[in-house]
C-alpha cells in the first residue's frame, strides 16, 4: 500500500462522524486525568511530604556495649553498656518542616500553573481542529464553485462564446482548489494528532468536534484582566513563594548555630570487686568557630534574591498578559469591523447579483466567482474567531 493510499484512507476515517462530538469540557477532563505533565507535578508533591515527616524525625538513641579490662587476674573485667540520646534545641525539627511546607505549597502553585497551561493548550488545539474542520468545508464548496465554472466554461467553449485560453484558466484554478482542499485534509489530521498529544492521548480516536468558533465574543477590558492577576495568578503566587523558602530557611539556619545536647547514662559491673557503677554524660557542642555564619549569609542573599526574582517574574508575567491581551483585543476590533463593514456589503454585493442574473445582467460565471469570493471571506473570518478563541483561552491561563 501506498503512502498515499494510506493518507487518504486516514483523511477518509477523520472525517467519519457519529451522534456524539467531543465537547471541549470533556477534553479537558481527560488531560486533567491523564496528562504525564500533572501526573507529575502530583508526585512532586507526594515526595515532599515525605521529606516534610522526615525533616521532623528527631535522632535515634544509640545503645552501645563496653567491655575493659577484660582478662586482668582471669577476670572479665568490666562489663556495662549506656545509652545515648541527642536532643534537638531551638525547635529545630519545626523550623525544618517550616522549609519543607513551603516547597509544597510552591510544588502545588506548579501543578496549578501546569493545569491551567494543559488545558490552555488542550482548548487551542480544540480550536485548531473546528478551524481545520470549516475550512475543509469551505474547501470543498470552493471546489463544487469551480467545477461548475469548469462545466460551464467547457458548454461556453464548444458554442464559441469563450476561446480555449479561458478554459485552461479556469482548469488549472480547479487542480489548484482541489490541491488546496487535499491540504487542508492533512491539516485536518494534523490538528487531531496535536489536539490528542495536548490531551496526553496519542491513541485518542477521531471523532466529531463541537464547533464553538462562532458562540458570541467577550468583550474584554484591560483593567478588569490586570485587576485580576495579583489575586487570582497561580503564577505569580509561585513567584512569590520563593521568598517564603528563603525566608523560613533562614530562620532554620539561625537555629541551627544554636547546638543540640547529647546526653548519655550507662552502666558497669566489675567482675573482679562484684560492684556496680555507673555513669552519665552531658555534652554540648561549643561554638566557637563554626556558628554557621556561612549558611545564615547565604540564606540573608538568598532572600534578597527571592525579592528580586518575584519582582522579575511579575513584569514578566504582565508582560505576557499584555501580548495576549492585545492579541486578543486585535481579533476581537477585525470580527467587530467584518461584522459592520464587511458582511453587509457582501450580502448587499451577493443580492444585487442575484437580481441581475434573474434579468440577465450578469452571467452564471460572474456571480459564482463573487460566491466564491464570499467563501474566502469567510474563511479568513473564520480564521479571526479561532484567533480570538485561542487568545482568550491564553487570557485564561493565567487566572486560577
Amino acid at each position: 500500500m501506498t503512502r498515499a493510499l494510506k493518507l487518504a484512507i486516514l483523511i477518509a476515517a477523520l472525517c467519519v462522524t457519529t451522534a456524539d462530538a467531543y465537547t471541549l469540557s470533556e477534553l479537558e477532563v481527560q488531560a486533567q486525568s491523564f496528562h504525564p505533565a500533572l501526573r507529575a507535578e502530583l508526585q512532586k508533591i507526594q515526595a515532599l511530604q515525605g521529606k516534610r515527616l522526615q525533616a521532623g524525625l528527631g535522632p535515634n538513641p544509640v545503645f552501645s556495649y563496653t567491655g575493659a579490662e577484660m582478662g586482668n587476674d582471669g577476670k572479665a573485667g568490666f562489663q556495662g553498656g549506656t545509652i545515648s540520646q541527642e536532643f534537638v534545641t531551638a525547635d529545630k525539627l519545626r523550623k525544618d518542616q517550616h522549609v519543607v511546607d513551603q516547597e509544597i505549597l510552591a510544588a502545588q502553585y506548579d501543578y496549578s500553573v501546569m493545569r491551567l497551561m494543559v488545558i490552555k493548550e488542550v482548548r487551542q488545539a480544540a480550536y485548531e481542529v473546528m478551524l481545520a474542520r470549516r475550512i475543509v468545508d469551505f474547501n470543498e464548496k470552493i471546489c463544487d464553485i469551480v467545477r461548475n465554472q469548469l462545466e460551464k466554461s467547457e458548454s461556453l467553449y464548444k458554442s464559441g462564446q469563450i476561446t480555449l485560453t479561458d478554459v485552461y484558466q479556469i482548469r488549472l484554478e480547479m487542480k489548484n482548489a482541489d490541491l488546496e482542499c487535499q491540504q487542508s485534509k492533512i491539516q485536518y489530521w494534523k490538528a487531531w494528532k496535536r489536539l490528542a498529544c495536548c490531551v496526553g492521548n496519542p491513541d485518542l480516536p477521531a471523532d466529531v468536534m463541537e464547533d464553538v468558533l462562532d458562540d458570541p465574543a467577550e468583550k474584554l477590558e484591560w483593567e478588569d484582566v490586570a485587576s485580576r492577576l495579583e489575586s487570582q495568578s497561580p503564577e505569580l503566587a509561585r513567584a512569590q513563594t520563593n521568598y517564603l523558602i528563603a525566608s523560613a530557611q533562614y530562620h532554620a539556619e539561625v537555629a541551627r548555630a544554636k547546638p543540640n545536647v547529647t546526653v548519655e547514662a550507662g552502666v558497669q559491673y566489675d567482675c573482679s570487686s562484684n560492684y556496680t557503677t555507673g555513669l552519665v554524660t552531658v555534652s554540648v557542642p561549643f561554638p566557637f568557630r563554626n556558628k554557621n555564619q556561612g549558611a545564615i549569609a547565604q540564606a540573608q542573599a538568598q532572600i534578597c534574591q527571592a525579592q528580586s526574582e518575584t519582582e522579575s517574574a511579575a513584569l514578566s508575567i504582565q508582560k505576557k498578559l499584555v501580548d495576549a491581551f492585545i492579541s486578543y483585543k486585535a481579533a476581537y476590533e477585525q470580527l467587530e469591523y467584518y461584522k459592520t463593514n464587511i458582511e453587509p456589503d457582501l450580502q448587499q454585493t451577493l443580492d444585487a447579483l442575484q437580481k441581475g442574473n434573474e434579468r440577465g445582467e450578469v452571467t452564471v460565471m460572474q456571480l459564482q466567482t463573487f460566491k466564491k469570493n464570499i467563501l474566502t471571506q469567510q474563511k479568513n473570518l473564520l480564521q479571526i474567531k479561532a484567533q480570538l478563541k485561542s487568545s482568550k483561552a491564553e487570557i485564561e491561563a493565567f487566572f486560577q
